[in-house]
């Protein structure tokens, strides 16, 4: 090491320091509500959506296997089918095989809670929920919804997740709408990004000398 390099690691150690001085604590971000209330639709019965959806940040895809007879998209029932769930976006996936997928650009979020209606039926719809943590660990929550629709809390599990899927409900009329997921976007610890920074500055020194 050259005492040329000197300078440029002593600040390195002062940048990292005033970082983890800056954030003693990781700072939770504002809890989002996805209703996607941009695709509420007055007029028409149904209306197709497309295969992804973007809010605040958060995609919601339709990974579909077999669409069936079906479009193989999203949709929506709009208001003039008062029958479902007037004055709210309920968004559908509309096939008979495939999952829907929430993901936040490859950053981890919290998935606190979401609205779950059984479209269609009665009967109790069964639903799992998926989620691949940041750590690459695998959770799973089960839960079943009836008509009226309700509101599935998913628990710690859910924290710090980069993804989380569910599978279409098997069977004919078994479809199941989705509706004010309950997100919190988080932020790396300070020791993450001080090492972030270490990293930067490193690769800027040795491009230096």
């Amino acid at each position: 090491m050259s005492l040329k390099s000197t300078p440029y690691l002593v600040a390195l150690v002062l940048s990292a320091s005033s970082v983890i001085a800056m954030t003693p604590h990781a700072t939770a971000t504002p809890t989002v509500i996805l209703d996607f209330e941009e695709f509420r639709e007055t007029e028409a019965d149904f209306v197709l959506l497309g295969t992804e959806l973007n809010e605040d940040g958060f995609t919601l895809s339709a990974n579909i296997t077999d669409p069936g007879n079906v479009s193989g998209e999203f949709f929506t029932i709009g208001e003039p089918s008062a029958l479902f769930f007037p004055g709210s976006a309920i968004i559908i996936p509309d096939a008979v095989e495939g999952e829907t997928v929430l993901t936040y650009g490859g950053a981890a979020f919290d998935l606190d809670s979401v609205d779950l209606f059984s479209i269609f039926g009665d009967s109790p719809v069964d639903v799992t929920f998926t989620g691949l943590t940041a750590d690459g660990n695998i959770v799973e929550f089960d839960t079943s919804v009836l008509n009226d629709g309700d509101t599935i809390f998913l628990g710690d599990d859910f924290n710090n997740v980069v993804r989380v899927s569910s599978p279409i409900p098997e069977g004919a009329g078994n479809l199941v709408g989705f509706d004010n997921f309950v997100v919190t976007p988080v932020i790396p610890e300070p020791a993450s990004i001080a090492l972030l920074a270490i990293g930067s500055l490193t690769f800027m020194n040795r491009r230096r000398a």
